[in-house]
């Protein structure tokens, strides 16, 4: 196992909405290495959130080159790349011994596979978004918009 090195994004400090969000990263403080990458993903959401059946799509640019291949709707379309890294789960929570919770999306490490770069990122400009429905010309945002969000990034170094 190589050097771990941690990189968080908290919503609260991004520029634009919750759903698509910009960020400035440093990217220099992770050493030129090839990198295994995982994520954890949370956000608090409102009761109206349950009416939303569509999954959180989550991309990122890394800055790297699109590091995922989406599938095409049939043979003469051909599949497309996007920064997608994966999805977060929504969560009820059940009132308990503290009151009322209200639900969350969420990701971990076990709920969606780890990705490779061939080297660390290169964009400072680091952009979120959070998709509902997935398109080759985009996508529709997620709605309603959850509440801010923590995006944990691990790079382990791999040789």
């Amino acid at each position: 196992m190589g050097k771990i090195y941690t990189a968080v994004f908290c919503s609260t400090i991004g520029i634009g909405t919750t759903v698509s969000e910009s960020f400035f990263f440093d990217w220099s403080v992770l050493p030129e290495s090839r990198y295994k990458v995982s994520f954890t993903f949370v956000t608090g959401v409102s009761a109206g959130v349950f009416a939303n059946a569509s999954p959180c799509n989550l991309f990122c640019d890394l800055g790297q080159g699109a590091y995922t291949t989406i599938a095409s709707p049939s043979t003469s379309n051909p599949s497309y790349s996007a920064n997608f890294i994966g999805c977060a789960r929504l969560y009820d929570c059940a009132a308990g011994a503290l009151g009322a919770q209200e639900p969350y999306l969420a990701a971990d490490t076990t709920s969606n596979a780890p990705f490779f770069l061939d080297g660390r990122p290169r964009n400072n400009t680091v952009a979120i978004s959070m998709l509902s429905v997935i398109t080759p010309a985009g996508g529709t945002v997620y709605a309603p918009v959850p509440g801010p969000y923590t995006l944990t990034f691990s790079f382990e170094a791999v040789e």
